[in-house]
């Protein structure tokens, strides 16, 4: 008994040093931003609110997520917090780093409540005077306190090429990006009993400027799973409505929200609040 109760208050300890952890990540970023004299070094298309981006940034991105999924009796709540940190190094390169912490709640798996995997990406993107060219790889850490799920083997890395292209004309932009994301382990390739999940997504973003600092976006989103057989649930596509407003010494605010379009789906709903500062 004594046991039981050592090893659950040890479990909530390490839950509530994650959620600090990552509490004070986005607390020090969002506030030493305060500090940084802005620049000309971000790109001049807007970012999009849940596609990813083909423009190259100089940004804090702060972001908190909440959605949900109901099939008869199984009911799947995800919310979690994510912090992502972009240097335009140079005019065509840029490197970022994020993480986040998650709160994950299933009925017939239990919770998960901790820290997700570290991200690393590099980009390059070539700006025209109406067009957006670019790409990139992402990979992400592996993470052993989280459990198994069906659409996540947290023991595997994550890496995720990807391709965009934007146009802007006026107060209209249009952004798209497709990319392919696989799991694996430090040897590149698949071992005896090893099942890597893998999927290809699309998306694109379309924004108009109907005021000097509001923007409206409406989005979409699909995936399509590259082995069926494996990854038996994770295919899904959904449109994002959205609304951004740029403050002139406060960074940009937004607010997006997501709704399936198809029956076969990862999530039924999402809401999503965005914060974002350019220098």
């Amino acid at each position: 008994m004594n046991l039981n109760i050592r090893i659950t208050k040890n479990k909530r300890l390490k839950n509530i040093n994650h959620m600090k952890l990552t509490l004070g990540i986005i607390t020090f970023f969002t506030f030493a931003i305060a500090n940084i004299h802005a620049q000309d070094n971000s790109s001049g298309f807007r970012h999009p609110l849940q596609i990813q981006a083909t423009g190259l940034y100089s940004k804090i991105q702060v972001q908190g997520n909440a959605g949900d999924r109901r099939d008869k009796d199984d009911y799947i709540r995800n919310q979690n917090a994510h912090v992502e940190g972009e240097w335009k190094a140079f005019e065509n390169v840029s490197f970022s780093l994020n993480t986040g912490y998650t709160n994950f709640q299933r009925t017939d798996s239990g919770s998960f409540k901790g820290r997700d995997r570290i991200g690393f990406g590099v980009k390059s993107a070539w700006e025209f005077d109406n067009w957006l060219l670019g790409g990139g790889v992402l990979g992400f850490s592996s993470n052993s306190q989280q459990p198994k799920t069906e659409t996540n083997n947290p023991d595997f890395f994550v890496v995720r090429p990807y391709l965009g292209l934007g146009y802007k004309i006026g107060d209209f932009q249009v952004q798209g990006e497709l990319h392919f994301q696989t799991e694996t382990n430090d040897a590149f390739r698949e071992r005896f009993n090893e099942e890597f999940r893998r999927h290809y997504q699309a998306g694109v973003s379309f924004s108009y400027g109907i005021l000097e600092s509001l923007n409206l976006f409406l989005e979409m989103e699909t995936r399509v799973p590259y082995n069926l057989d494996i990854d038996t649930d994770t295919r899904y596509a959904s449109v994002y409505p959205g609304v951004s407003f740029e403050t002139q010494d406060y960074g940009t605010f937004a607010v997006s929200a997501g709704f399936p379009i198809i029956n076969d789906r990862v999530y039924d709903r999402s809401v999503r609040l965005h914060y974002f500062y350019f220098w």
